[in-house]
């Protein structure tokens, strides 16, 4: 791996004209793909932990992120103007990854566990 983590996450991008037209699977990639689609199931999967109490957070500004957290007249879900939403994108994000496949295989015992909303910095 170049940057040195033992686990980083990887998609298939979707197959382009000639991909689909040879029957060819695209290259696996690094990172997580960020479109309009994603962003939805992200943001999707943290309104259903929320909503049905499964997720706690001690982390007061995630909760007021949340509480900021709109749908635009365009459809996309964001932080209101004058506010972040970096904290509620990040959990969405642990959300989704920790309901994929071998999630729950990836703690181990000399990997510190940060609960959410913890800093290192205070």
């Amino acid at each position: 791996l170049r940057l040195g983590y033992p686990r980083i996450y990887r998609h298939h991008a979707e197959p382009n004209l000639r991909q689909r037209q040879e029957g060819q699977t695209p290259e696996e990639r690094e990172g997580f793909p960020t479109s309009q689609q994603t962003r939805t199931t992200l943001i999707d999967g943290l309104a259903a932990v929320i909503d049905s109490y499964t997720l706690s957070s001690p982390s007061q500004s995630l909760w007021e992120e949340c509480r900021t957290f709109i749908i635009d007249d365009t459809g996309k879900a964001r932080g209101a103007t004058g506010t972040c939403d970096d904290e509620v994108l990040a959990s969405a994000f642990a959300v989704y990854l920790s309901q994929q496949p071998g999630a729950q295989n990836m703690r181990t015992t000399d990997t510190p566990i940060v609960p959410l909303g913890w800093s290192w910095y205070g």
